[in-house]
């Protein structure tokens, strides 16, 4: 439950994007809008989906490249992965799953998971301040 060192000093949008230039096997973009001050639980909890479904995307997908992408919808925090890839077959919802969802639902959130038209999909929907 520790919050992550780059969340504190760089915010949460620089943060993904630092997590984002490391190598991996996809290539990761993130994108974002201007975002206002979010509380420090709803900004973990964003900091977690994303990192959470990029690590799913790379061990996962047969795709090459993840989307990570934040926006404010109706006063909530839109936090969106795609990957352009399907997962494996018989691909079952795991630990960082079950965990992120517990997160998001804790804050009053919604998450989904799943494959969408474009590829694999994790989709959380934050408070603003919870």
């Amino acid at each position: 439950g520790l919050r992550p060192i780059p969340l504190d000093e760089r915010g949460l949008v620089r943060a993904l994007q630092e997590q984002a230039e490391h190598p991996a096997a996809l290539d990761v973009e993130v994108t974002a809008e201007a975002l206002p001050e979010l509380s420090p639980a709803t900004e973990l909890a964003a900091y977690r989906v994303a990192i959470e479904g990029i690590a799913n995307a790379n061990r996962h997908s047969s795709g090459s490249r993840v989307v990570v992408d934040l926006a404010i919808d109706d006063q909530v925090l839109r936090v969106t992965v795609v990957d352009d890839g399907m997962p494996v077959p018989g691909f079952t919802p795991g630990v960082g799953i079950r965990s992120i969802t517990e997160r998001v639902e804790e804050l009053g959130g919604t998450v989904s998971v799943g494959p969408d038209a474009h590829g694999w999909r994790v989709a959380a929907l934050l408070p603003l301040r919870a």
